[in-house]
């Protein structure tokens, strides 16, 4: 009886946070897409796989082409994937040059980062910030109700939030142009931590010199006695 109780409270916990129709709203409510898994980039060697990924892709559809990639380096990532994806088309048995040539095949790539917000959540008890700790209150709720709660909390939060944990994703376009004919292009999408997207943002250029009118530095000059 008293497991029944506990359980019984802890419902209303769970559907509170989440996602509440108010009734009055300037879009109609969305209904979620029915789609497998997303990969979520989390480490440098997912950066590896994710190239070798392409250059695969690539080496099918400009199979026994001379290529060149063009190099990127908008970003840390951008700088990196360059030295991964020409790994990984060498690899893969394709003839890269590292400088263009007559009838080369050039092969570029973009990175954009899309930040998503937490859409109709209700506030209070529904902001993402409080979700690892009301995960955390289920969990030891369940474990100590009945022995349904058969894993570390850390992964129980993680399989209750879902995707609601991960706003912010990537997507990397790759095309493959030859004498201003696309050949090959595709965009592939991940998630990533919110917290890293500066490995993947557009360094800012450097600002200009200051420009010194050279009349202005002869009258401002004075001579020492």
């Amino acid at each position: 009886m008293k497991g029944f109780l506990l359980i019984a409270m802890t419902i209303p916990l769970l559907s509170g946070c989440a996602y509440q129709s108010t009734g009055v709203y300037e879009r109609p409510d969305g209904k979620a897409f029915n789609l497998p898994n997303q990969f979520r980039i989390a480490s440098a060697s997912h950066w590896q796989r994710v190239a070798e990924n392409e250059a695969k892709l690539l080496k099918q559809r400009v199979a026994g082409k001379a290529l060149i990639v063009e190099r990127n380096h908008s970003s840390n990532f951008s700088a990196i994937y360059y030295n991964l994806l020409t790994g990984g088309l060498v690899k893969n048995g394709a003839t890269v040059f590292t400088e263009d040539r007559l009838g080369t095949v050039k092969i570029t790539y973009e990175v954009h980062i899309v930040n998503h917000s937490g859409g109709k959540m209700t506030p209070g008890l529904a902001d993402r910030d409080h979700w690892p700790v009301l995960s955390a209150a289920a969990y030891y709720i369940l474990s100590e109700a009945v022995s349904i709660a058969k894993v570390p909390p850390a992964v129980f939060a993680e399989q209750t939030v879902k995707n609601l944990s991960s706003a912010t994703e990537i997507i990397i376009t790759t095309r493959a142009i030859h004498q201003a004919r696309l050949l090959y292009s595709n965009s592939n999408v991940y998630y990533i931590d919110g917290i890293n997207q500066g490995e993947y943002r557009q360094t800012p250029p450097a600002p200009p010199p200051p420009q010194i009118n050279p009349s202005e530095w002869m009258w401002s000059y004075r001579p020492t006695k």
